[in-house]
């Protein structure tokens, strides 16, 4: 696995959000409109590209073109993770996954 970044774990309505916006998420798979199957195990979320995953990869318009948005705002998905104010975001290949942990 590789290290990617450290990301702050926020809130909105007293609900744990988390909130990734990267041109990276192109490069690892997830394009805007790719759908996402998310797990949650161990204290840890896993994200990968799925055909029939519920989640989708969201985006904003930027100058340079479409940004990639992953917005994650879910007590059940984020509930092992909401006590810290931070994850690690982790890369696997060749799986095109990401793991985020407890930072």
């Amino acid at each position: 696995m590789n290290f990617l970044s450290v990301q702050p774990l926020g809130r909105n309505r007293a609900v744990p959000r988390l909130w990734i916006e990267s041109q990276r998420l192109n490069r690892l798979g997830f394009t805007p409109g790719t759908p996402l199957e998310i797990r949650s195990q161990s204290g840890q979320l896993t994200l990968k590209p799925a055909i029939l995953g519920e989640n989708h990869v969201s985006s904003r318009l930027v100058p340079a073109g479409r940004l990639p948005i992953i917005d994650l705002a879910s007590q059940s998905l984020l509930s092992g993770l909401a006590e810290y104010s931070g994850v690690k975001i982790v890369e696997s290949r060749p799986q095109k996954k990401w793991g985020i942990l407890p930072a």
